[in-house]
């Protein structure tokens, strides 16, 4: 069954059930249910979507000018919910069912193009990266300039940029903390005073800024051994994870080591838990050696 926005026009629609018949005819394995919508971005001119409403979504840019750009658009979303059998989303089933559109129809279906759109039908763009923020690093004070999403200044944690002098993370707005005026020698030396295994996660966020590397190693090992991880995995846990693993590669082997063999052990029977934990390494050079860590337990624990 095929449902229709009410933004899409009734020459639209005509448009987008020749579309169907035109694929239908190919005995192209497509859809059945699915509902169509419009897109008013300003690069693409439609996206095709599992949706569990409806099935399948597919938008469609209302400022194609040329029907024939318009059924070829729809086409080409169309075929998208074709099973692809694994394959990325322009190669195997999608790629053979465009060659046989192409082939048979005066339609040519690519991967990209370049049709005209009708600019009074783009949506406007609105401004998010538009506020500049000077930060400082919490270790060796030196400051920098960092464009922000308005939203982002109300955010008390970590930044993913790094101070280049000292590698210690960027805050948004520093935490208080008891080490904020102490000196290097005096944060050592407080440190130094901790009973590490009972250091809370409010007292790690606290203390993180205004360690040295050695110390934040020390604290992070010992918390991560001591402390069993929220159920819901917290955002703002993977966040510090994440964040310092990225400023320093030190920090970021010591985090691997800990979750492979401490934390994990020899199984992996949750396969959600496998995706978080590869995400803390995300965007790293751990990355791939975390993946294939992750599938050896995921595999052996069953």
């Amino acid at each position: 069954m095929y449902s229709f926005d009410k933004r899409i026009t009734e020459h639209q629609r005509k448009l987008i059930e020749e579309a169907i018949k035109i694929v239908k005819d190919l005995n192209a394995p497509i859809t059945d249910t699915c509902h169509f919508t419009i897109t008013q971005g300003y690069s693409r001119y439609g996206y095709c979507a599992k949706d569990k409403k409806y099935g399948y979504k597919i938008a469609i840019h209302p400022g194609l000018i040329e029907d024939d750009e318009y059924t070829n658009t729809a086409i080409h979303e169309l075929l998208h919910t074709i099973d692809n059998e694994g394959y990325t989303i322009h190669r195997g089933n999608w790629k053979k069912w465009a060659y046989i559109v192409s082939s048979n129809t005066k339609y040519k279906i690519t991967v990209t193009d370049n049709k005209k759109l009708d600019t009074t039908k783009i949506k406007k763009r609105k401004s998010t990266y538009n506020v500049c923020k000077d930060l400082t690093c919490p270790m060796c004070k030196h400051v920098q300039t960092f464009t922000f999403q308005k939203e982002l200044i109300l955010d008390l944690g970590f930044i993913i940029n790094s101070c280049k002098k000292c590698q210690k993370p960027y805050y948004l707005n520093l935490p208080d903390s008891i080490l904020k005026d102490k000196t290097k020698y005096e944060r050592h030396e407080y440190f130094k005073t901790l009973d590490l295994k009972n250091v809370s996660f409010k007292e790690l966020q606290e203390l993180l800024p205004y360690l040295d590397e050695n110390d934040t190693i020390e604290l992070l090992s010992t918390f991560v051994q001591n402390n069993e991880f929220p159920s819901e995995f917290n955002s703002q846990y993977k966040r510090l994870l994440f964040a310092y693993g990225r400023a320093s590669k030190n920090i970021l082997s010591m985090l691997c080591d800990l979750y492979c063999n401490a934390k994990l052990g020899d199984t992996l029977t949750n396969k959600m838990s496998q995706f978080e934990f590869e995400f803390i390494f995300a965007r790293t050079e751990f990355y791939h050696i975390v993946t294939e860590c992750g599938k050896t337990l995921y595999s052996n624990s069953k």
